[in-house]
């Protein structure tokens, strides 16, 4: 196989309009496929072979091209076939112009694939999904029944592979692909929650400042890619201006997961105190579950927020644009 970068006596590729002499005058798009065989493999035989085609067919569209070009393309040196100067010009900007072709074909055929399916794939963290999506999904399905909802969940989003077709996320932070909109969903907001079993056994705890003597239940970062959710307690207590000794660091009777899903629930168990984010604890403070220790714990993180990211490179699907309207009313703030 074979690749070139090559430029020729300054020659430059550029894109010219489209005009009726461009199409009478462009020789067949198979006498240009067949070429780019043969360049690619320098082999008329494995040429034809990739192509489930016969090595006449190739050498008589390649010869057919050299015709119309006034010029030949490759150097015939036996079974083996190698570019001319000409050749390489013209490979360097056919190979360019077919793969964006593929490209671009591609891209319309999933899309009407997406436009004809009736499922809505939708990513997320494990924790976003399992204590607010969980809630808040038959309300979306009754509204919108005909959508066949698919959730996928990861806390690494760097590690989803390309080819999982995924029609919106939902992620803290702003993910920055070409073709695609971020909108932010609302601020973060967090703060101190335990369960009432916990604090009815801790009396004592009163403000900020009490916490250090708490057992508190660390988020660590590992095996974990979107660093906006890690915001734990050593920065907790710099934000509420509580001076931190060395003894916070030292102590041996906290507890650390990397999952904070797992961090909520032993704080349900009454195993520690635990920072809430607002928009994954809320649902459990309003059953009485968690509740909030101290009273002025609260931070807002105004540089912080969750986003909604789609693609909208071509015309969005009817179904992204329901989830789109249902998920921005669940936020009218953009701030909760």
């Amino acid at each position: 196989m074979m690749s070139f970068s090559h430029s020729y006596r300054g020659w430059l590729v550029t894109t010219a309009p489209l005009t009726d002499r461009v199409l009478t005058r462009t020789p067949p798009l198979t006498g240009l496929k067949f070429f780019l065989a043969a360049a690619k493999y320098q082999n008329f035989t494995r040429a034809a072979d990739a192509l489930c085609v016969t090595q006449s067919a190739v050498s008589r569209q390649v010869r057919e091209l050299e015709a119309h070009l006034g010029c030949e393309l490759f150097n015939r040196t036996g079974r083996r076939v190698e570019l001319t100067n000409f050749g390489r010009i013209l490979y360097d900007s056919v190979s360019v112009s077919f793969s964006n072709i593929a490209h671009t074909l591609n891209r319309i055929k999933t899309a009407v694939a997406r436009e004809h399916s009736s499922q809505l794939s939708i990513c997320m963290t494990s924790a976003f999904s399992l204590l607010w999506m969980a809630a808040r999904l038959a309300d979306f399905r009754t509204k919108y029944p005909d959508i066949d909802v698919c959730l996928i969940t990861t806390d690494n989003f760097q590690d989803i592979d390309e080819m999982i077709n995924i029609d919106i996320y939902i992620t803290p932070g702003a993910i920055k692909k070409n073709g695609c909109k971020s909108t932010p969903l609302f601020v973060e907001k967090a703060y101190p929650v335990c369960s009432p079993a916990y604090l009815e056994k801790h009396p004592d705890l009163k403000r900020s400042s009490d916490l250090l003597s708490a057992q508190l239940l660390h988020l660590n970062p590992m095996f974990r890619s979107h660093t906006l959710e890690i915001f734990d307690w050593d920065l907790w207590f710099e934000f509420k201006g509580v001076e931190l000794d060395k003894a916070l660091y030292e102590r041996d009777h906290d507890l650390t997961a990397n999952s904070y899903q797992l961090l909520i629930q032993m704080a349900l168990d009454g195993q520690g105190i635990a920072l809430g984010w607002n928009h994954l604890v809320k649902d459990l403070e309003s059953s009485g579950k968690l509740v909030r220790p101290v009273c002025d714990g609260d931070i807002i993180l105004e540089d912080r927020k969750h986003y909604m990211t789609y693609c909208e490179g071509l015309e969005v699907s009817a179904k992204v644009q329901d989830f789109i309207t249902w998920l921005l009313e669940q936020f009218p703030n953009q701030q909760e």
